[in-house]
């Protein structure tokens, strides 16, 4: 009898104390062991963003924010929500979520991005003077030595060089610029456009934006050439029924040499159109079919920058 119970003691003792010392060892990594699954679920959502999965990358950050985090890792899994449906087009949910982020942690270092972005989800909801306001208030927030938030220092910002990067401030406020000029120019403000994309060019070559402001301001003064054109042909009389009179012919003439003179300076040199000699061959109507064939080109010039634009959702991965 004793034998039987001293074996079943043992029996019982080799069943449990694996189980005790898995438990203990549980116990013991159980913090650096959430911390490292709830990284690395972030980190997937993060990467099914990257991947345009963007669907996918909500739902797996929303999962892991339903997870004991922290806060920061809660805002840090926020801010990507908000720019997976930024991606997707989903502008309204993503000014929501930005919005979020503060709430979670009022003093998350992404805070200080949310207004770019925010001013972005706004260009493409049209409410331009809004976004004007949070670009103009983001780009004013960078300079030499340093993040500013409402016009005060941001403390620590020398600390690490996860946003003491003096290439991505270059960058961010060129960005931030370029968007105030993209939404004058939604609002048919080329002057303003103009010089907003003028700025970036001008002062910031080697930023991302350089090209397509580069591309903006082109398609500004072509514009103006056009409106200019149509003025020139508003102001021609209108052909008679009889044959075309002296003064008409004139007028036509000066109108296709005021229209080459103004475009002469955007054509390759080899492809410029010889000088008109004998005017009497055109008239405006067809100053008016050439002046539809470059409209068209140049609709189709703007739909592309519209379409990159699409894709400019996150310049520096780092943020």
């Amino acid at each position: 009898m004793e034998f039987k119970t001293r074996r079943t003691i043992i029996f019982i003792a080799l069943v449990l104390f694996p189980l005790y010392i898995a438990q203990a060892q549980s116990r013991q990594q159980t913090p650096e062991t959430n911390n490292n699954l709830l990284s690395a679920q972030i980190d997937r959502g993060i990467e099914f963003y990257g991947n345009g999965r963007w669907g996918e990358a909500i739902v797996q950050l929303r999962r892991a924010q339903q997870e004991n985090i922290g806060t920061q890792a809660r805002a840090e899994a926020q801010f990507w929500i908000a720019m997976s449906e930024f991606a997707a087009g989903q502008y309204q949910d993503a000014v929501h979520d930005f919005d979020e982020i503060s709430r979670i942690d009022p003093v998350n270092i992404r805070c200080v991005e949310v207004p770019y972005q925010k001013g972005r989800a706004y260009y493409y909801l049209k409410r331009y003077d809004e976004a004007i306001r949070l670009l103009n208030a983001y780009a004013d927030s960078i300079r030499i030595d340093g993040r500013y938030l409402n016009g005060r220092r941001i403390s620590g910002w020398s600390e690490g060089a996860f946003y003491n990067n003096i290439e991505g401030d270059y960058n961010r406020k060129s960005a931030a610029i370029y968007w105030m000029g993209e939404c004058f120019y939604s609002m048919d403000d080329m002057t303003r456009a103009e010089e907003l994309f003028n700025i970036v060019v001008k002062e910031y070559p080697k930023s991302h934006k350089f090209e397509p402001s580069t591309n903006r301001l082109a398609l500004i003064k072509q514009k103006k050439i056009e409106v200019e054109l149509l003025n020139i042909l508003k102001s021609t009389p209108a052909e008679s029924n009889q044959a075309a009179t002296t003064p008409q012919q004139q007028s036509d003439e000066d109108a296709i040499r005021e229209y080459q003179k103004r475009i002469a300076p955007y054509l390759i040199p080899d492809t410029q159109p010889p000088v008109v000699e004998k005017p009497a061959e055109k008239n405006t109507d067809t100053i008016i079919r050439l002046l539809s064939i470059k409209t068209t080109a140049l609709e189709i010039l703007e739909r592309l920058l519209t379409v990159l634009n699409s894709y400019d959702l996150i310049e520096d991965e780092s943020w």
